[in-house]
């Protein structure tokens, strides 16, 4: 009997940082057309063809490295690795 060979799982595809710059900014700028930020993350993730989580993680790196939000920015926690 022949050992199957195991698929390995595809990484997460990788978005250019242009075009997730320019959902945050979308996001944060049209937040107050949408009923909740939730909202305002799937319908700005369609537009460019990625997840709604993949948006939101985005947008709260953004907020903390801009100081809108507590938390270590993306260079803090690069210090730390």
């Amino acid at each position: 009997m022949e050992d199957k060979p195991t698929k390995k799982k595809a990484p997460p595809p990788r978005y250019p940082d242009e075009m997730r710059e320019r959902a945050v900014k979308m996001v944060i700028d049209n937040r107050e057309d949408y009923l909740s930020e939730w909202a305002a993350l799937t319908g700005i993730s369609k537009l460019f063809g990625i997840s709604p989580e993949t948006l939101r993680t985005s947008v709260r790196r953004t907020q903390v490295d801009t100081g809108s939000r507590t938390g270590l920015t993306t260079d803090e926690r690069a210090r730390l690795k």
